[in-house]
């Protein structure tokens, strides 16, 4: 079923955006922790 394989590779996609987008929220959070303990 073509739809089948367009919804899984949707969904695997999905995954790597968020996964990016949880590393790169991550990385933000590491920053400013440092930036803080700058100060």
């Amino acid at each position: 079923d073509g739809n089948a394989m367009i919804h899984a590779t949707v969904s695997v996609s999905s995954a790597e955006q968020l996964d990016t987008l949880l590393n790169r929220l991550r990385t933000v959070r590491d920053v400013i922790s440092a930036d803080r303990a700058a100060y």
